[in-house]
């Protein structure tokens, strides 16, 4: 079975309410559509942005910027 299409959530993490957003974001996705959220909470290394964050770009069908 293929992988869903990503849809790449970037918001602000720097505050709690940043973080509910993009949360509620990728909640709002994973329920209401067939596609699967990807939202960077907790990716702040060099080899998070290489391995996952990077790889979940090329992955995406759709990009949402808050």
């Amino acid at each position: 079975m293929p992988e869903k299409p990503i849809v790449f959530i970037s918001c602000g993490q720097s505050t709690p309410e940043e973080i509910s957003l993009g949360n509620e974001v990728e909640r709002f996705i994973r329920e209401g559509t067939p596609y699967e959220p990807y939202f960077a909470e907790q990716q702040n290394t060099l080899e998070g942005l290489a391995g996952n964050i990077l790889s979940a770009l090329h992955r995406a069908a759709a990009f949402v910027a808050i």
